[in-house]
């Protein structure tokens, strides 16, 4: 018989988080704070680094996304693609040093002004590099094979540039209740205490 084909995508993006009241913030906001990331363009020119804001979603199915939730976290927030599609949220482009097509933006870079630079980067991203680790403040040692996330990135058009803040005060990414598809937590008690508060959300928790 042939062997069944696991999906490497899924039909929809999730946003994950490491804590529950984490994610009952973002439910009771309706809204995902965006925040500056660093983001390393080594591939571009060396020590070449831009604070980017944005709100991070993967279309990785639940299924094999071990690794991401070791990392960004068990709770999920799930939406279909379409709501993506209607929230200009897009999968990045990801881009080695040594790539054709990576020549290409290099030239781009070289000819265009920092606006145009910083719109095409809020989209492109290292294929495997290093990391800024936010909790010990300072570049990962190893680098992150990145292509491994199928980042899907929501990112404010004309933002303003980083100034020190990591939070972006200037716009927030809304979504309603009812556009949610799915919610995954950890345990019982947290599903029911979430179906308690949000009875349209019932039969959406799952606990993972």
């Amino acid at each position: 018989m042939p062997t069944a084909q696991r999906k490497v995508s899924s039909e929809y993006i999730a946003h994950y988080t490491r804590k529950f009241e984490d994610l009952c913030s973002i439910l009771e906001s309706h809204y995902f704070q965006i925040h500056y990331c660093l983001e390393n363009y080594y591939f571009i020119k060396k020590g070449l680094h831009i604070h980017i804001p944005m709100v991070c979603f993967t279309d990785l199915p639940n299924g094999i996304c071990g690794k991401h939730k070791r990392r960004y976290g068990n709770y999920a927030i799930v939406f279909n693609k379409e709501w993506a599609t209607n929230k200009h949220i897009s999968p990045i482009l990801y881009l080695r040093k040594d790539g054709q097509f990576t020549d290409t933006i290099r030239k781009i870079y070289k000819l265009s002004d920092a606006s145009i630079n910083n719109e095409l980067f809020a989209f492109c991203k290292s294929y495997c590099a290093r990391y800024y680790d936010h909790k010990k403040g300072k570049w990962s040692e190893k680098n992150r094979r990145f292509y491994d996330e199928r980042e899907w990135r929501y990112v404010p058009k004309n933002y303003t540039e980083y100034v020190g803040d990591h939070r972006y005060e200037n716009e927030d990414l809304v979504f309603k209740i009812a556009e949610i598809e799915q919610i995954y937590v950890t345990t019982t008690a947290e599903r029911k205490e979430l179906i308690e508060k949000y009875p349209v959300l019932n039969g959406k928790i799952l606990v993972k």
